[in-house]
């Protein structure tokens, strides 16, 4: 539930309560139509025709102020899931040290749901920022390729490098002239 000054600020510019509901339709991820501007705009306007929802559902979200809406609303949604991974992340680590040593049938369980929403959410990926020594299996064609590609890199820094000191003496010899 949004608080008054949260819900004033994220739907300031808004004229109805059926523009917020497209709004909360449109860019809650919990919502059955979410992301899909036809399906939003049918069931805040309760609306029959899907092509009258597709027009106006466009419409709407050309609109600026629908738009400064929909970014504040969709920011105040992910700050709340943030939220929830905390606790998530919170509970995880109390229920380890709580369980490490002695484990009962209930905290078995609890341990359990608590590992399932994790990996649900993907709260126990681990993203690793560099690739170094990472093997990758190649078919033949494929390692051609790479040795091929590898090589024109190669080629290409070469001549490169055999290229700059041509052009650097002649630059000097013409600043020498003048």
């Amino acid at each position: 539930m949004i608080d008054d000054k949260t819900d004033k600020l994220i739907f300031k510019g808004i004229r109805s309560q059926k523009q917020r509901l497209f709004i909360e339709l449109y860019c809650n991820p919990e919502s059955e139509s979410y992301d899909n501007g036809s399906q939003s705009y049918l069931k805040a306007y309760n609306s029959k025709n899907t092509n009258v929802s597709a027009v106006e559902a466009h419409r709407l979200l050309q609109s600026e102020n629908i738009q400064n809406s929909m970014t504040l609303y969709k920011a105040y949604i992910a700050d709340q899931n943030m939220f929830e991974l905390g606790w998530l992340d919170n509970n995880l680590r109390n229920l380890y040290y709580r369980v490490k040593n002695d484990i009962t049938g209930d905290d078995k369980t609890e341990l359990a749901i608590l590992k399932t929403i994790g990996n649900r959410i993907g709260a126990f990926v681990d993203v690793k920022q560099d690739n170094v020594g990472k093997t990758v299996e190649l078919s033949p064609e494929q390692e051609q390729n790479m040795n091929r590609v590898m090589q024109e890199l190669m080629d290409a820094v070469k001549r490169e490098s055999a290229i700059k000191p041509v052009i650097q003496v002649q630059v000097d010899k013409e600043t020498l002239e003048n």
